[in-house]
């Protein structure tokens, strides 16, 4: 039987998935110079998940509160593991998610949304509830102190989008249809239902560190 990627890593972390999105093939590359497997016990499966659920469920204030917790959650077999930069509650519920990014040209990508996507679903799973009015947001600055200011400013407007000179405010809905879809495709590489899928073009593959033994590469 053939190794699977999952057999390989044993747990799926969060930057594995944005590099699959990013492009499948440097992740198969990345995973597989590596060979070293990490099987998750089953044991150690539950008690990570049940702690990611004790924590969840703790109960909190009232307000808007942002709390940093790592979510465990199995989904179709597979051991994930994801750590959004915030969980936001508002009078003690879940209310969003929250990821940070730091780039000088404050471009965002669809991609940039993938963990906090696949987070509502493990969240959903934890929980056993299904978050409808889930909000899904992101902070772009152009540097460190640019991001300072939109964390202060997104403790008070968590859920208002926002662009200044500087840094900016994306909020998306979240939708547990389409982040459903886009995780069971991504699974289908881990679980070896399918090989991976390359994602070349010029700027990917010039400064990619598997291009030479990268037959699908961008050829210039």
């Amino acid at each position: 039987m053939a190794l699977r990627p999952v057999d390989v890593v044993g747990i799926v972390k969060g930057y594995m998935l944005e590099t699959q999105a990013y492009c499948e093939a440097k992740l198969h590359y990345m995973i597989m110079s590596k060979r070293q497997g990490a099987g998750v016990e089953e044991g150690l499966a539950r008690k990570l998940v049940e702690e990611t659920l004790k924590l969840l469920r703790r109960p909190r204030g009232m307000g808007v509160e942002f709390v940093r917790i790592p979510i465990y959650a199995m989904y179709n077999g597979v051991f994930l593991s994801l750590s959004p930069d915030a969980i936001v509650y508002v009078d003690g519920a879940v209310a969003g998610l929250m990821e940070a990014r730091i780039r000088a040209n404050m471009r965002y990508y669809d991609s940039d949304f993938l963990v906090l996507e696949v987070a509502g679903l493990l969240v959903e799973e934890i929980l056993g509830v299904e978050l409808y009015n889930l909000k899904l947001i992101l902070l772009v600055a152009s540097d460190t102190n640019s991001l300072r200011n939109a964390i202060e400013d997104t403790r008070g407007n968590p859920f208002k989008p926002w662009k200044s000179e500087s840094w900016l405010r994306v909020v998306r809905l979240y939708d547990r249809g389409s982040s459903l879809n886009k995780l069971l495709k991504l699974l289908e590489y881990w679980l070896g239902i399918r090989s991976f899928k390359p994602n070349p073009s010029p700027s990917k593959c010039r400064v990619c560190e598997y291009r030479d033994q990268c037959p699908s590469r961008f050829r210039e």
